[in-house]
């Protein structure tokens, strides 16, 4: 069990097992948890997502990488009491969403 602090000092938690399923579906994440702790720890903003109201999205702009001049995003889920990364992704944007928190 990986355990992780985010910008707001709460405790996240990620599954191996699920990150082995992320870096199996995301080749370019194999091998990058720092990147995730990164994102965690020091975002470039933070968003609420709009479907799911327990859900937050931690997104972190690289310039060089993996991934090159794009955000990786670390998308937690709030189950009581926990916090539970489901999935980390790169991608181009940042959705919309309610802002939590932005640099």
């Amino acid at each position: 069990m990986y355990i992780f602090k985010d910008r707001f000092g709460h405790e996240i938690k990620l599954e191996p097992n699920t990150w082995k399923e992320i870096q199996d579906k995301h080749r370019e994440l194999i091998g990058k948890i720092d990147k995730v702790k990164e994102t965690l720890l020091n975002p470039y903003e933070v968003v609420r997502s709009t479907k799911m109201p327990n859900v937050s999205l931690f997104y972190r702009y690289y310039k060089s990488g993996p991934p090159d001049e794009k955000y990786l995003c670390v998308v937690v889920k709030a189950v009581y009491p926990e916090n539970i990364i489901s999935t980390v992704y790169v991608t181009d944007k940042i959705k919309r969403g309610e802002l939590i928190w932005k640099r």
